[in-house]
């Protein structure tokens, strides 16, 4: 059995992966929450999301001991502090998003991975999660010898290729995305993560929240493959406009298509 760590935050896509490491192999699993200091100075209610987040991801951790089979769990924060880095979106492109928010992550990662014994780390990448178009720039972090690179979306465990080797626009195209993942998940976990509101249509939690509530007409993979196209990520990454291209691309309008309050 090898050791795997999986870096935990209480979301979608971490919590996926802890489940179904658990459920579905034999290995010793050793999830690491850590609290993400470093957005408090970005953002003004960035303690308060903390605490919250921190709170489900514990209450999901212990259903997951209890319902599925045990495993180590700890708590630590990222020894970084943030300092903002705004690069394009993706290679080439003319628009930016600031790097330095989630650049700390496989920092820390890195540290676990230096400071432990670990065959395999299970980074929560799926189809559209906040990191995805960043992992490609930040994956040497954790590229370690002797160390296996998983990505939470591709739900069969297979080890990703490393260096020039691994292709992203490849693997992009066969990931799940957050909608078929909570889909999988037991109703017990689902109920337990953290609650975005209603009613905020420019808040993307908050409109995936409610198009997942409203819209039981589809599945899960077929609301994620909705958002792809829209979005032109995964499989239409090779459609999105270099020079206009937003993050996410038109998430807000296909949500609120989706949602009959479309203009």
């Amino acid at each position: 059995m090898a050791n795997i760590l999986i870096p935990y935050s209480g979301g979608i896509n971490s919590t996926y992966a802890l489940w179904n490491w658990l459920s579905n192999t034999a290995h010793n699993i050793t999830a690491v929450y850590s609290t993400e200091t470093w957005l408090e100075s970005k953002f003004s209610n960035a303690s308060e999301k903390e605490l919250s987040q921190k709170t489900a991801a514990d209450a999901i951790a212990s259903w997951l001991k209890s319902n599925v089979r045990d495993f180590e769990y700890s708590t630590t924060s990222w020894p970084v502090s943030y300092s903002e880095d705004m690069q394009p979106i993706r290679e080439g492109f003319e628009r930016r998003m600031d790097v330095g928010i989630i650049s700390p992550r496989y920092r820390g990662y890195r540290q676990l991975l230096d400071t432990g014994s670990y065959d395999g780390i299970v980074v929560g990448i799926s189809l559209e999660n906040t990191a995805t178009d960043n992992h490609d720039r930040l994956r040497t972090e954790i590229e370690v010898d002797g160390v296996a690179v998983y990505l939470a979306g591709t739900g069969n465990f297979s080890e990703m290729q490393k260096g020039s080797d691994f292709d992203y626009d490849t693997v992009a195209k066969t990931l799940k995305g957050r909608f078929e993942q909570y889909e999988a998940l037991p109703d017990a976990v689902c109920s337990l993560f953290v609650d975005p509101g209603t009613g905020d249509r420019y808040s993307l939690p908050v409109l995936y929240s409610d198009v997942r509530k409203q819209r039981t007409d589809l599945t899960g993979a077929e609301l994620d493959a909705i958002f792809e196209e829209a979005g032109q990520y995964g499989r239409w990454r090779s459609a999105a406009d270099p020079e206009t291209y937003t993050y996410r691309g038109a998430w807000s309008a296909k949500g609120m298509e989706l949602l009959g309050e479309g203009g």
